[in-house]
């Protein structure tokens, strides 16, 4: 099992990756779609809607967020990422890993 730390790492990562993935022409299997509708307390949210020829479908997101209010009142933020493959009716789902391979072999 992996670490939470492993995995925030990890979904950062797979962030990074769509972003480098969404600038690059000529992309065959995937399919990449922009989506600020993250239900989240904060407005600066947005994230990826990503679709693969092999029947997958998944969001990764990032949203602002503070460790106290206080945090918030003197705006000390940081990005949390979040990976979302379960909910998407008629598709296959995958691993966090299984993604970032996905992504890694369309780069």
């Amino acid at each position: 099992m992996q670490t939470l730390e492993k995995i925030l790492f990890n979904t950062e990562r797979l962030y990074k990756l769509i972003q480098k993935a969404e600038n690059k022409p000529n992309i065959k299997n995937i399919g990449i779609e922009d989506t600020d509708c993250v239900d989240t307390r904060f407005d600066d949210a947005d994230g990826f809607k990503v679709y693969h020829s092999d029947g997958y479908l998944f969001q990764v997101y990032r949203e602002k967020n503070y460790k106290t209010e206080e945090d918030e009142v003197n705006d000390k933020w940081f990005w949390n990422y979040k990976f979302e493959d379960t909910h998407f009716d008629g598709f296959k789902t995958l691993t966090l890993e299984k993604a970032i391979e996905l992504i890694e072999k369309e780069l």
